[in-house]
């Protein structure tokens, strides 16, 4: 199906939407740099 499977410790979670939100202008590349070197408790699947 492609695309990625992101699944988030609720922690994680959080600080990852409060990163997003800090930048909006720049959530891609926020996405792009959490799913090259994903926080802890962030699992990344193609």
């Amino acid at each position: 199906s492609g695309g990625l499977l992101i699944s988030l410790a609720p922690d994680a979670a959080g600080l990852l939407i409060d990163k997003l939100k800090e930048a909006d202008i720049q959530n891609t590349a926020i996405i792009g740099e959490v799913v090259a070197k994903p926080p802890a408790g962030v699992l990344i699947e193609e």
